[in-house]
């Protein structure tokens, strides 16, 4: 292979003075020696090395390729978003951190590199040098524009060597079509997958699907130095190649490629197809166990459900990947979790601001320890929940972050910043100060040219129109926004678009548009499951549309919106004014339709009472309020309430410069004349401002904004069924291999409570003896996910500990539930759930949780009717155990019986018959002399006690490993394994010592035996080995040791005599 580029590389420098060449490939080949470039090029080569390695690990959450580096230090700056990654990879040769969090930046990122590329080459390359990249199959498109910009170049000659530099069929094509519009004399493009080792293949096909002879595209991808080096090494034919590549891949290797893939498809916007990568990447991690891996490919999954705007799956994701970076201690994975946690409160608007302001700190001041610049500036200029408590300390986190925006030359977030910047004074009432903003945002968006955030910017002008007065030229804005956001790319934006033109059409007095823009915006908000939008709760929302309905003429939509505010018990957003006003006036127009007089004006006034607050400035209000609370105090002949209230709606109007309703002055009394047909109320206006007619004549096309939500919904749905599917059958799998109760039901409870978004998960285990219940396990919000080692068991609720709520009462509040785990003869216990508000609970979540509730008692059935089985086997074993040693033992002595004898000399004249040499084993036969004496004068009880007494002393004498046996009456066999004859002679002068009258009677029977009546024992002593092997057997031996005893016998007992053989 080498020879091949080197001669390829002679003979274009033969052929002209100067040329360009890029080499496209893994530096991981040049470090193992098999592909050493600098080596290829010095024979022919005079021109300096230019360089740009992309490094070879693929585990950063975001875009891979920003970890390339210059090998000359100037040229870091050619890339400021990441100038202190850049510097750090500089001088330490290695970067230990993971990329930061650059969420929705992807083509921003990749356009910078390419145009960083771009103004290096014009730097650094000029001809006679040589120029590579390394690992450019890192670089996904920006790979293929690189190449197609040196194409492009003026260069006498130009060559590239790829192994892959597209990932898509897509990119592929563009890059042959490159190839193929190249000129010949300009220069030659290699590409060693396809020209020079294997046939054209498609690249980047799905790694488990490739035969051996196709993974070279994959080889230097997978950092598979062997298989590279396979086939790179190779001068034969691609069979050849074929049959020295490995057939497996490790499971390390299987991980990186599956999350390589999965993020160039997140990238490209494919988020189904990314998500299946990422959960197959959780699975190999899982299998190895790998803590690390496992929270990586959780936290993809998280970032992907949140841009398909599945936010309870991507919650679910996010807390088991903090679960498991704290477990390995990872501040910054934990970092982009909470990052995570932190899009999606923007999305909900759970907690309160104050809650929101210390999370929003915390995140802030960690992406400033760990110098992730992007993430401190996006988090920094989008403080959310916050700006309605815009204080100078938000204020100066704000400020901050437009400055690190500017330092790293981010349009992006710097449109945004302005954009933000403006709302915040908009909400604090500086309406001189938020035009500037608004428009240097637009003025960036457009020259970025990017539709959404156009329409990001045309909202907020929108926005700052209706807050001065000039509701036409908001309206305008509003159209154009929703034109941009047409694509379905946001649809969120789509809702807040829709509600501001509602609140817009609702002061222009546009009644009928304003209720059907609210009544759309709630269809979008059901269909995408939000509950909230923005900063705009759902009470606000629902009493803003009470309020157009009415003014509209719709009182059964006003009276049904009512009804379901107070039985869902909604509550405004803490410190959010407008809403809190908007509910009074809500509320002071229900009244007044009962004949409640006094109440309706009461909450007129506590409507009143909001708008002079600075807080949440909502004065531009104060027009529109007036003139209701004008036509309110006339209709019900309030005359004094009445003039006061048109004198405060005139100065509002002069204090303001509202010139919409100072046209109105002269018609107010017709605005009163009939509230079902009050869109009227402003042709007057109109005729005045023709434009302005226009513009509310161009009625909204909304049918596109439920279309899209309704096929987000659905997508959703099914995603969700299939999710439920694989808890489902991931808990039958823990339920079929379950063996032991309290693991299964932990593990139980904890998937529950992560996958379906409980608030609290109780299992509260029944005794059916006592009749009572207890906690055995519990998980809550509020402690988190348990650590290691650290469940939450309880076994009894404690002294006076009392839960709230309390799950063991009888009666539960209407979010919480109770599903009974019901087994055949009895009720196991009860799983019990709560959620904030009765509404999440919903039909799918109690079909779901019946499920489990059911599949769990039947595996405690199945482990308890297991349980029982063993211990009956148990015992079984056992008795079969006690019966064995009852049939092989002496019922007297508990030593072995004749057939325990039988049995064991059988084995050890087995073993003896194979190894003559060194199976040895001896046997002695004993034999007490006068116990029939010892019987007849002491009785049958004194003998058995002495028989049991020469046992004790007995296996007090000999080894653990010798045995000892009862023949029968008075005889004793004792078997010594691994003991010569002699061995067994000293264990009979032991025995001689001990089995006596002295030792085994009392002092008193030992002196009523004359000599002739005391106890002795006799013993004939036989080694294995002293008899021929063809006699040898368990009967032989018992003989000869019994031919031997009763020898000691005949010449006077207490003796003992050895077999020596027949000689």
């Amino acid at each position: 292979m080498q020879k091949k580029l080197q001669q390829l590389i002679h003979n274009l420098g033969q052929q002209t003075e100067g040329f360009r060449i890029l080499l496209l490939y893994s530096n991981s080949l040049e470090d193992k020696g098999v592909f050493p470039i600098r080596s290829i090029l010095s024979e022919d080569w005079e021109g300096e090395l230019h360089s740009y390695h992309s490094a070879g690990r693929s585990s950063e959450p975001w875009f891979p390729f920003l970890r390339t580096l210059p090998e000359r230090p100037e040229n870091f700056q050619l890339y400021p978003p990441h100038r202190e990654i850049w510097k750090e990879l500089y001088e330490k040769g290695s970067c230990s951190r993971l990329q930061e969090v650059l969420p929705g930046e992807y083509g921003y990122e990749r356009s910078r590199f390419a145009a960083a590329i771009r103004d290096g080459l014009s730097r650094v390359v000029s001809p006679g040098d040589c120029y590579y990249i390394s690992n450019a199959h890192y670089l996904g498109t920006a790979s293929v524009e690189l190449i197609e910009e040196l194409a492009r170049a003026d260069a006498d000659m130009l060559l590239t060597m790829s192994l892959n530099p597209a990932q898509s069929p897509e990119l592929m094509d563009r890059f042959e079509a490159m190839m193929a519009s190249l000129p010949a004399e300009q220069g030659a493009i290699v590409h060693l997958g396809q020209s020079l080792i294997l046939e054209p293949a498609p690249p980047w096909k799905p790694l488990l699907n490739l035969p051996p002879a196709e993974l070279l595209q994959t080889a230097v991808t997978l950092m598979d130095y062997d298989a590279a080096s396979a086939v790179l090494g190779s001068e034969t034919s691609p069979a050849a190649a074929e049959d020295a590549l490995p057939e497996e891949i490790s499971p390390l290797e299987e991980f990186h490629a599956r999350l390589f893939e999965g993020r160039m498809l997140f990238a490209a916007a494919q988020y189904d197809e990314a998500l299946s990568l990422f959960q197959s990447c959780l699975a190999v991690a899982r299998e190895q166990g790998a803590d690390d891996r496992i929270a990586l490919a959780h936290y993809e999954i998280a970032r992907t459900h949140l841009e398909r705007e599945s936010l309870d799956h991507s919650d679910y994701a996010v807390q088991l990947a903090l679960q498991f970076a704290r477990r390995v201690n990872d501040p910054v994975l934990m970092f982009h979790g909470d990052f995570i946690r932190y899009r999606i409160e923007n999305k909900r608007r759970w907690k309160n601001p104050q809650e929101f302001k210390s999370y929003y700190i915390d995140l802030l001041e960690r992406a400033r320890e760990l110098k992730f610049w992007n993430s401190f500036a996006y988090i920094s200029i989008n403080p959310f929940g916050l700006y309605s408590d815009f204080d100078p300390e938000i204020a100066g986190y704000h400020s901050r972050g437009m400055d690190v925006c500017r330092e790293l030359g981010n349009d992006h977030l710097l449109a945004v910043a302005y954009q933000t910047a403006g709302m915040s004074h908009a909400v604090l009432g500086n309406y001189q100060q938020v035009l500037p903003f608004y428009q240097k945002a637009l003025e960036i968006t457009r020259t970025l040219g990017k539709p959404l955030e156009i329409a990001y910017a045309s909202n907020g002008l929108g926005f700052f129109n209706y807050l001065t007065g000039n509701y036409d030229r908001a309206q305008e804005f509003y159209l154009q926004a929703l034109e941009l956001l047409e694509s379905g790319e946001d649809l969120h934006e789509v809702g807040m678009t829709l509600f501001n033109m509602g609140v817009n059409a609702l002061l222009a007095r546009k009644f009928h548009l304003a209720a059907e823009l609210f009544e759309k915006c709630l269809q979008l908000l059901s269909r995408l499951d939000r509950r909230n939008l923005a900063y705009h709760s759902q009470l606000g929302i629902l009493v803003v549309y009470g309020i157009a309905c009415i003014k509209s003429g719709k009182w059964a939509k006003a009276w049904q919106l009512g009804i379901k505010i107070d039985e869902q018990q909604l509550q405004p957003t803490p410190s959010k004014n407008e809403e809190f006003f908007m509910q009074h006036l809500f509320e002071a127009f229900l009244h007044e339709a009962m004949g409640r007089r006094d109440n309706a004006y009461a909450s007129c006034m506590n409507a009143e009472s909001y708008l002079p607050k600075t807080n949440d400035n909502i004065r531009y209000f104060e027009p529109f309020f007036y003139l209701e609370l004008m036509e309110f105090c006339r209709r019900n002949g309030m005359e004094p309430e009445c003039a006061q209230a048109q004198l405060q709606f005139h100065q509002a109007v002069e204090e303001q410069d509202n010139a919409f309703y100072r046209n109105l002055e002269s018609g107010s009394e017709s605005a009163s004349d009939s509230d079902s047909d009050s869109d009227s109320d402003s042709d007057s206006d109109s005729e005045k401002n023709p434009r302005g007619a226009e513009i509310w004549n161009r009625h909204p096309d909304l049918h596109w904004i439920i279309q899209t939500a309704e096929k987000e919904q659905q997508m959703s749905k099914l995603y969700s069924r299939m999710e439920e599917l694989q808890l489902i059958s991931d808990l039958q799998g823990l339920f079929a291999n379950a063996s032991r109760e309290i693991p299964l039901i932990q593990e139980l409870v904890d998937r529950s409570f992560m996958h379906l978004n409980a608030d609290d998960v109780w299992y509260i285990r029944s005794d059916p003896e006592t009749g009572s219940d207890h906690i055995l396990y519990h998980r809550s919000v509020e402690t988190g996910p348990p650590e290691e080692g650290g469940r939450t068991v309880n076994n009894d609720r404690g002294a006076g500990a009392r839960l709230q709520p309390d799950p063991l009462a009888r009666r539960l509040p209407e979010n919480m539930r109770r599903f009974p785990v019901e087994g055949r003869s009895d009720i196991h216990g009860n799983i019990v759930v709560k959620y904030n508000t009765a509404m999440r609970i919903g039909k799918e979540r109690i079909r779901l949780f019946s499920i489990i509730a059911n599949q769990l008692a039947l595996a405690l059935d199945r482990i308890r009717q297991f349980d029982v089985i063993t211990r009956q086997n148990e015992e079984l074993l056992h008795s079969n155990q006690f019966l064995k040693k009852r049939s092989l033992s002496d019922p007297l002595t508990e030593v072995g019986n004749r057939q325990a004898l039988k049995n064991a000399l059988s084995h050890y004249v087995a073993l003896q018959r194979r190894n003559p040499d060194q199976a040895v084993f001896t046997l002695i036969f004993l034999d007490f002399d006068n116990f029939k004496y010892t019987n007849d004068l002491f009785g049958h009880d004194c003998g058995d006690r002495v028989l049991i007494s020469a046992v004790r002393l007995m296996e007090q004498s000999i080894r653990d490993s010798d045995q000892l046996f009862r023949y029968g009456g008075d005889e004793f066999v004792i078997i010594l394994p691994d003991t010569h004859r002699q061995g067994g002679e000293i264990v009979g002068h032991k025995l001689l010592g001990v089995l006596n009258s002295e030792t085994l009677l009392s002092p008193d029977q030992h002196r009523l035996l004359s000599d002739e009546m005391r106890l002795s024992v006799s013993m004939g002593i036989v080694e294995a080995r002293d008899l021929p092997v063809k006699d040898l057997t368990p009967s032989t031996l018992l003989e000869t040791a019994d031919s031997q005893l009763y020898g000691v016998k005949n010449r006077g007992k207490d003796d003992f005599a050895s077999y020596k053989g027949r000689n």
